[in-house]
């Protein structure tokens, strides 16, 4: 997790997050904005320069910055459907903020909102750094804010690191750790625990893995339909900062014990593992010949090459994998030439390239998938966040099969993050800029449609790096939204309840 060094707010500890694309974790700040004596914003530029280019990024832009004209590629293999808006549409001016508080945390401890079990109740861990290293926790509330039944006071202890976090169906929760983080020169373990819905660490737990020096990919967790987990790491014998070391991806049944014919190694750096309907998990293999380049692999239960998948070459970036219900592939691809969605079927043929309309940055965009298997892009449009203290971005949306859903994309005020409810709703939200620096947060929410839902957009608390990367928002059956809230008169951090 990262923020702003000058923000003023506390910045919250990176344990449950990894710096990865996700979808797109990518922080970058820079010194607050200093105008330099004697130029305005209004002054003529003695030469014509590009509105995108304008040295040092502190002086605002000249008056006659010009905007050159770019013949658009024609996405292959078919045109987009829908008409694209050419520049992002006003908002109505923000709400207030509608949240409550339903339970206050200790002014030394940090949390991210894990997700809401089949009951209803809500899954928090929360963490703390002490003279001894981390120490953490999960717990369960009622959506009063009340302790869940049966479940120990002050919740069930796990390691706790930088890492990562999951939840199955049946609300049993998976937590990763490495406590010496990602920067040691000494291999470590690994430390996955598994945490029962009734608030006990099921027998068998925690797994630890075999001893390596770990990147940022190290402890991703994904769950399996029927419920086993896998997580990826180097193997031992990798050599101090080496990006290219051999990888494995660990797949652990329910007992805590690892599967048969498991781990699935390979001799290239492996990224953004995701489980399809039918128990296969596809992941990101890195070519570190040819750098940028990968292909996507696909692995059976038994962790071999499924039959029939032909591993899909790309050669350029790709964000996290999502699988629809229907057993196709998504994923963002990055490159000089643009971003796209790109479509794969169950076998690995291309079903299509859409691309996208406006300009991203990848440290930004995400993509998310829906109940109903509709896919959601986020996309930030051209300008400077540093220099113009905010810029446009929209919620494009696609059906399954790659195909633009009318009605959108949906303009809203700067780099967003993508969460869809359970009802059919898209939540977003995004940072609100001033003189360089975050003052404040939004959500705003559309309907299926891609229409602004009425009383959105609202001004929010802080809301951590969490929910701007795609994590930390979660939603129980009835479409109330839970995350963890920075209360600045307590400084400290609370869960927050947002009744629609």
């Amino acid at each position: 997790m990262c923020g702003h060094p000058n923000n003023g707010r506390s910045r919250r500890l990176a344990v449950g997050l990894m710096a990865i694309s996700v979808v797109f974790a990518g922080c970058t700040w820079v010194q607050d904005f200093q105008a330099i004596p004697g130029l305005s914003s209004a002054t003529p530029s003695p030469t014509r320069i590009l509105c995108d280019d304008n040295p040092g990024h502190f002086t605002p832009m000249p008056a006659d910055c010009f905007i050159p004209s770019m013949e658009p590629e024609v996405p292959t293999p078919r045109p987009v459907e829908t008409a694209w808006p050419l520049s992002s549409s006003a908002l109505p001016p923000l709400s207030p903020w509608r949240g409550s508080e339903i339970l206050q945390l200790a002014p030394d401890v940090q949390a991210d909102v894990v997700g809401v079990q089949p009951d209803g109740s809500i899954v928090v861990l929360e963490y703390a750094m002490t003279d001894d290293g981390f120490r953490g926790a999960v717990f369960a509330i009622r959506a009063d804010g009340k302790p869940k039944s049966g479940w120990p006071v002050g919740g069930v202890p796990v390691p706790v690191g930088l890492g990562n976090h999951v939840m199955a169906k049946d609300g049993t929760v998976y937590v990763s750790a490495i406590e010496t983080g990602t920067t040691s020169d000494s291999p470590t373990s690994i430390d996955v625990t598994a945490v029962s819905p009734d608030g006990k660490v099921v027998a068998g737990w925690p797994y630890k893995s075999p001893a390596a020096l770990h990147d940022y990919n190290s402890g991703q967790l994904v769950v399996r339909p029927s419920g086993q987990v896998c997580f990826m790491d180097f193997l031992p014998g990798r050599a101090p900062q080496d990006p290219n070391g051999p990888s494995a991806l660990y797949c652990l049944g329910t007992d805590g014990k690892l599967l048969p014919a498991w781990p699935y190694q390979s001799s290239r750096p492996l990224d953004h593992p995701a489980f399809g309907a039918d128990g296969t998990i596809y992941v990101e293999q890195y070519d570190e010949q040819n750098p940028g380049s990968q292909e996507i692999v696909a692995l059976g239960p038994d962790g071999k090459s499924r039959a029939g998948w032909k591993p899909w070459e790309v050669p350029s970036f790709v964000s996290p994998i999502l699988v629809t219900p229907d057993g196709r592939v998504h994923m963002l691809v990055s490159g000089m030439s643009g971003d796209e969605l790109v479509t794969l079927a169950a076998d690995g043929t291309l079903v299509s390239k859409n691309r996208l309309a406006f300009p991203t940055n990848q440290d930004f965009h995400q993509l998310a998938i829906a109940g109903d298997g509709g896919l959601y892009v986020s996309t930030m449009d051209t300008g400077d966040l540093e220099l113009f203290g905010k810029t446009a971005s929209h919620l494009s949306a696609f059906a399954s099969d790659g195909s633009v859903k009318p009605g959108w994309p949906a303009a809203v005020d700067g780099p967003a993050s993508v969460f869809p409810a359970p009802d059919g709703s898209v939540w977003t939200s995004w940072q609100i800029w001033g003189n360089g620096r975050v003052t404040d947060q939004a959500i705003a929410v559309f309907e299926p449609n891609g229409k602004l839902r009425s009383g959105f957009p609202m001004e929010t608390p802080d809301l951590g790096n969490e929910v701007l990367t795609g994590t930390g928002l979660v939603f129980d059956s009835s479409g109330n939204a839970y995350a963890i809230t920075y209360v600045p008169s307590r400084k400290a951090y609370s869960v927050a309840k947002i009744s629609m």
